[in-house]
């Protein structure tokens, strides 16, 4: 899985902004989400333990997993949040819930296709995608 090493700097998204507001992110907040440009940073040594770095403008988020072990992290709102990553084939998939174990579960799906990281991401029947080109 070290095709996923790298920095990924996301060149555009479909259904973007749908997607923050099914999280319940504000329309202002949506609205900056927009101007600001997230880059990804994945590094994983043995294809089993990941660090993921993501920057969307000033703010970073890192989360450190080991593929097929729960986490606990955070959304983007704050939310406590438990879940698990696992390769699927040549797709690390995440699949992530409320630690309260209220709302629709948070799937995370990410590929590479042609030099590029394709990030899917679903809550309930609302899906976006993002593409991220290799800096």
């Amino acid at each position: 899985m070290g095709r996923f090493n790298g920095e990924w700097v996301c060149s555009r998204d479909e259904n973007f902004d749908v997607f923050l507001k099914k999280l319940g992110v504000g329309m202002i907040a949506r609205g900056m989400a927009k101007t600001l440009t997230t880059t990804l940073n994945i590094q994983s040594a043995d294809g089993q333990k990941f660090i993921v770095k993501s920057t969307t403008g000033p703010k970073t988020r890192e989360v450190t997993f080991e593929i097929g072990k729960e986490i606990q992290e955070s959304s983007t709102l704050g939310k406590p949040m438990k879940g698990t990553w696992n390769l699927e084939g040549d797709d690390m998939v995440g699949v992530f819930m409320s630690v309260d174990g209220c709302g629709d579960a948070i799937t995370i799906k990410r590929t590479i296709q042609n030099d590029q990281l394709i990030q899917k991401m679903q809550i309930g029947s609302t899906e976006c995608t993002r593409y991220f080109n290799k800096k």
